[in-house]
């Protein structure tokens, strides 16, 4: 019985080498091990390979080739260019760097872009390839692409200026339709985007409807075999609605989905941990070069912890980590009020002694620019009240008043406030959960314009901070806040921790914290 391969990974995020840069030790993962299974694959019969988004930005080692190695491929195009990759979706953080950055991939690949829901705004054509069929004898495999619409509340408009981002269902339903009327028997749809749904615990698991629609098409569409999606990184599935398996794999190599399709049209869905897989010996001697000098660039000091820097407060308070974030954001903007993410990681711990690169990474994971909008007031405290349904509700007992996270806002999407002093109330209503927010020590105007620096992430409108779209830019800057970090680091020497509480949560007349 003849059969097919397909094997997809995800959210790569750059992670070519078995190595995770930050921590400066080995990494249970990476392409290298992708690569191994491949090749296995290939021995025993047909294969197509292809990659779900969010390929290059995240690693120490694509940043470093990203900004030091000009002129030459970019090393993660490179390998998939030499494993043969079929396809690549377009992820949301391949915009990051924009669409300059996107034009030399697709100039240096030897493999295509995809994507059926992004077009170009004029035309209104599909600016990557939207699908395509492969036939292997009896069986025509085809493969459709999406990605998510809330690419335009991520990144500035600028990045992706030009295109429009159009309904993934409809486009699927289409695409779906056509498929069927040419005779392809099987359909798989390859889906840069999370749930927002959990079939498994049967509960809604995503703020936003946008960004995450995975459910909603297998639900909605008829007539897909298999959706792999990918963006939220955790290994999940298949599970099957209404006779779709969806899957996703777990990220930056630590697993992939293989997909088995027969000349009888049955199809084998697994979900493979990657863990026991030997590294590719060619790869890691490829890229060992790259990789030496990358980790003595990560190990490079720019400054000095007089003491330990730790986010003990779990975002309840202000603390010394998040007070240098807003430091390091009003020293890039020279502007006093701020809102700047917490780290997505808890607890951070910045050590006494030398502060290396990887300090820089370890807070600032993701490629963010600073910015300054000229808001209202009214935005403002607009924004400051959005910001306080991280923690939603009180358990309260005789012994203690427990604060409750919302299940569905993630901890890069709380936001830590400079500038401001700013009491939360949890035991007041939604909407009026604000207890005091002043400036220079006077309440905040709403109709007084206030200029507030924010990171482009947020100022875009991501975490459903909508408030800020479309808002007076008075400042950008295209350099990196992990940039203005290192840059602010090395001009101090020293680091001091800042431990005053300008911020924090509390529940009538108790602090949480």
């Amino acid at each position: 019985m003849a059969v097919v391969n397909v094997l997809v990974v995800t959210d790569l995020h750059g992670q070519l080498l078995p190595y995770d840069y930050v921590e400066d030790k080995p990494f249970e993962g990476g392409l290298t091990r992708v690569a191994t299974l491949l090749k296995e694959l290939r021995q025993k019969g047909p294969t197509l390979f292809f990659d779900n988004g969010d390929a290059f930005q995240g690693s120490a080692l694509s940043f470093y080739a990203q900004r030091f190695s000009e002129g030459k491929a970019n090393p993660i195009v490179d390998a998939y260019n030499n494993l043969q990759l079929d396809g690549m979706v377009v992820g949301n953080h391949e915009f990051n760097y924009g669409l300059k950055f996107l034009k030399q991939v697709q100039d240096s690949a030897r493999f295509p872009l995809m994507s059926a829901n992004i077009v170009d705004e004029s035309t209104g054509s599909p600016t990557w390839l939207p699908f395509k069929v492969y036939r292997f004898g009896p069986i025509k495999v085809g493969v459709i692409a999406l990605t998510t619409p809330a690419v335009e509340d991520f990144d500035l408009p600028w990045k992706w200026k030009g295109l429009r981002f159009v309904d993934p269902l409809k486009t699927a339903q289409s695409l779906v339709a056509h498929l069927r009327d040419q005779g392809v028997e099987v359909i798989i749809a390859l889906v840069h985007s999370g749930l927002e749904y959990d079939p498994i615990r049967h509960r809604r698991v995503s703020e936003s409807l946008k960004e995450n629609f995975v459910f909603s098409l297998a639900d909605k569409v008829k007539g897909i075999d298999v959706i792999v999606f990918g963006h939220t990184h955790r290994a999940y599935g298949p599970v099957s609605v209404k006779g779709t398996k969806i899957v996703q794999p777990a990220s930056q190599g630590r697993g992939a989905v293989l997909i088995q399709v027969s000349d009888q049209k049955s199809i084998k869905v697994e979900n493979l941990d990657l863990s026991c897989i030997s590294d590719d010996q060619e790869m890691l001697y490829n890229y060992w070069p790259i990789h030496r000098k990358t980790r003595d660039w990560m190990n490079e000091v720019i400054g000095i912890a007089s003491e330990p820097l730790v986010s003990d407060t779990w975002k309840l308070a202000a603390n010394p980590v998040s007070n240098l974030y807003v430091e390091v954001l009003q020293y890039a903007t020279d502007n006093e009020i701020c809102l700047h993410p917490e780290s997505p990681f808890e607890p951070v711990v910045i050590n006494k002694g030398w502060i290396t690169r990887k300090d820089s990474f370890r807070l600032y994971p993701f490629d963010n620019e600073p910015i300054v909008l000229r808001i209202s007031g009214k935005t403002l405290l607009d924004a400051l009240e959005w910001n306080s349904r991280f923690y939603y509700m009180l358990k309260v007992s005789p012994w203690r008043i427990k604060p409750i996270r919302h299940p569905l806002v993630k901890t890069y999407n709380f936001e830590a406030v400079g500038g401001l002093e700013v009491v939360y109330d949890l035991t007041a209503p939604v909407g009026k959960r604000v207890k005091k927010a002043k400036y220079m020590g006077g309440r905040i105007h709403r109709h007084q314009y206030y200029w507030v620096s924010l990171t482009s992430y947020r100022a875009s409108g991501a975490g459903e901070f909508t408030m800020f779209k479309n808002q007076h830019i008075e400042y950008y800057s295209p350099q990196l806040l992990r940039d203005y970090f290192e840059k602010y680091v090395t001009e101090k020497g020293t680091i001091d921790p800042r431990r005053e509480r300008n911020w924090y949560f509390a529940a009538g007349p108790f602090t949480l914290f």
